[in-house]
């Protein structure tokens, strides 16, 4: 394993099925002291009912949610950086346009690298449609194409935001890629 980094934060977003919890969690682990924070737990294990997905019959309350659980995470994240450790939050970038410009206002004092990871369509289809740990798969194929197409319009409208194509990457390779963006 590379040296350990310096602490800083990560958040990282991306469709499902584009390898974000993998790659998260070894990204995490380049940090004397790392945390993952994963977006999705909150959002799925803490939200015991009435949870809304943004490919849900109401598309106001799935962002109210989807606002909700990030905003959790960057405070998670908040006090883990404030005790000097190195942070990637996991998932709480969603890939949709109109969400960018509150989650920059959110995590400003964090000063994070924001990173989508942006692998083809069909290689996301692919991982998606070999999963077997998760119940809600054909649900996440559908939201993939949408999801795929936001990030495609992020990239056109954004600065500020790192895109990677991870398509033909192993989630290592993954990580060091990231590094060599930002400089490590």
């Amino acid at each position: 394993m590379a040296k350990s980094l310096q602490p800083r934060t990560f958040i990282v977003g991306g469709i499902p099925g584009c390898g974000k919890s993998t790659v998260c969690k070894l990204l995490a682990r380049r940090f004397e002291h790392g945390i993952c924070v994963p977006w999705d737990d909150i959002r799925e294990q803490w939200v015991v009912s009435g949870r809304k997905l943004p490919w849900d019959d109401d598309p106001a309350e799935a962002g109210r949610q989807m606002m909700l659980g990030s905003q959790a995470a960057y405070q998670v994240a908040r006090v883990y950086a404030d005790g000097g450790f190195g942070v990637v939050v996991d998932g709480a970038l969603p890939p949709f346009p109109e969400f960018l410009p509150l989650v920059v206002e959110e995590t400003r004092d964090l000063d994070p690298v924001m990173l989508y990871l942006n692998p083809r369509l069909e290689v996301v289809l692919q991982r998606l449609q070999s999963r077997t740990s998760r119940e809600d798969t054909e649900i996440h194929l559908g939201g993939a194409t949408e999801g795929h197409a936001g990030l495609e319009r992020l990239k056109r409208e954004v600065t500020g935001v790192l895109f990677l194509d991870n398509s033909d990457l192993t989630p290592e390779e993954t990580v060091e890629a990231i590094l060599s963006l930002v400089g490590n």
